[in-house]
């Protein structure tokens, strides 16, 4: 976290700031994503530091609340006396509650210091592509593009994918363009040696027109961006994933949540 972000957070969470210097922070946390969640996630640290404290307090209140008043008779000075007995903290609650802190405040910065890390672009790469189920076997009058498209189909479910772009490309004139250009684009990014931007070009070709794919290109060609080093390209394919509901939004958003190394 960048230092001066500190500072700045420390400050506006413990109503240290002016109030023209509290609106100027909240404006600028609007247009600066970074210190929005880094503010959120100091709060939270703060949140849980807190209630590790309330914890203690509860158990002395508890405590207190269970003292015993009872009355005896002074037969020497013939006076009624309230004798108040102190109820005893039993002694698994004396031990529970110094750990009990402690483990909230571990879970806290253990937390923060989750949430804060940042991943490189292959971590994230790696946590989120996985290749597409394979096709089904299409019929199709055109015998040639039924044999190039079921081998095609073999081929890419044994991971052959190298191969399996040829057989899809021969397969173009008897399968729906749609559904061959996206198996090609899953295959160029799952190959040996992938080839994000073959990828990109042919999912490309599946958003131009309305088809069945049209999610799953959407959410592959982010990855190919991410991928290739296009990160703002692929941050406006995932802010659209998320914002219709689309396929895979709720990775999406995790992507758009994680801090990436430059």
């Amino acid at each position: 976290m960048n230092n001066s972000y500190d500072i700045e957070i420390e400050r506006f969470i413990s109503g240290e700031m002016t109030s023209e210097e509290s609106r100027e922070f909240e404006t600028k946390m609007k247009g600066d994503k970074e210190l929005s969640e880094n503010y959120k996630l100091t709060l939270a640290a703060h949140q849980l530091i807190q209630d590790a404290g309330r914890l203690e307090l509860k158990a002395k209140l508890e405590h207190f609340e269970n003292e015993d008043s009872t009355q005896t008779f002074d037969s020497e000075n013939s006076n009624l006396k309230v004798v108040t007995q102190k109820g005893v903290l039993p002694l698994w609650i004396k031990r529970a509650i110094p750990i009990a802190a402690i483990l909230v405040l571990f879970i806290a910065i253990y937390q923060f210091g989750i949430f804060n890390s940042s991943s490189t672009v292959s971590d994230v790469y790696s946590e989120h592509f996985e290749v597409y189920s394979p096709p089904g076997v299409t019929r199709h009058n055109n015998e040639t593009a039924q044999v190039n498209w079921e081998a095609a189909t073999v081929l890419y479910r044994n991971n052959e994918y190298e191969e399996a772009i040829e057989r899809f490309s021969n397969a173009e004139n008897g399968v729906p363009d749609f559904q061959v250009f996206f198996y090609k684009g899953v295959s160029y990014m799952a190959q040996n040696q992938p080839d994000y931007n073959m990828a990109i070009q042919n999912f490309d070709s599946v958003l131009a027109t309305d088809n069945d794919y049209h999610q799953q290109a959407r959410w592959y060609k982010s990855l190919a961006l991410l991928k290739s080093g296009k990160q703002s390209e692929a941050y406006a394919l995932l802010e659209t994933i998320v914002a219709g509901k689309f396929y895979k939004n709720e990775e999406a958003e995790n992507i758009l949540n994680t801090k990436i190394k430059e």
